[in-house]
């Protein structure tokens, strides 16, 4: 990840293009380029994603996104930041398939897949971004380590093994899904 600082970056000029076709996020008016994560990664997210939306596929209020969806956190600086899944629940879910440009409240689950450009130490600093701004739940998949962590605010880190489950019961009501169901 690249960080570049001549100006504070706005929610607005990421939107109209201004910084490119990149991968980018904003931190605090400071823009984020990423690099392509990879095929094993989008496999991983496809399949995250497919195991979800499989489980809530009947549910009203529940919104699944995939690719990186963008969420407007903080204005002045900006702050956008997007996890590779997320699920947004309740009253306020309904219609967002319709919505132009960024969301502006955090989902209720982020999900992050480590890719190999990656440190999972960045990666957990990132669930904790995500729970500081309001997310109730955050996992973190490390396709690497054939494990995960699941990380709610006030809670302890719970690492999770091949054979063990991603709980997303504070957030969607029993469901989970086995940890060996999203890594190949």
């Amino acid at each position: 990840m690249t960080r570049t600082a001549d100006a504070l970056a706005t929610a607005e000029d990421l939107l109209s293009g201004r910084y490119g076709e990149e991968n980018s996020e904003i931190e605090e008016g400071v823009l984020l380029l990423h690099e392509p994560a990879g095929w094993a990664h989008g496999v991983v997210v496809y399949r995250v994603c497919a195991a979800l939306s499989s489980r809530v596929a009947d549910w009203n209020e529940v919104a699944v996104a995939a690719g990186d969806p963008g969420f407007w956190l903080t204005h002045m600086p900006d702050t956008v930041r997007a996890p590779d899944v997320a699920v947004i629940s309740g009253p306020d879910a309904a219609g967002l398939e319709h919505e132009p440009g960024f969301a502006r409240r955090p989902p209720d689950l982020a999900i992050e897949v480590r890719s190999p450009s990656d440190t999972l130490a960045s990666q957990l600093d990132k669930a904790r971004m995500w729970t500081a701004r309001g997310v109730r739940l955050v996992w973190v998949i490390d396709p690497g380590s054939e494990a995960a962590y699941l990380l709610t605010p006030g809670a302890p880190l719970q690492r999770i093994s091949m054979g063990g489950s991603l709980s997303a019961e504070s957030v969607l009501p029993g469901v989970t899904i086995p940890l060996d169901e999203v890594l190949p």
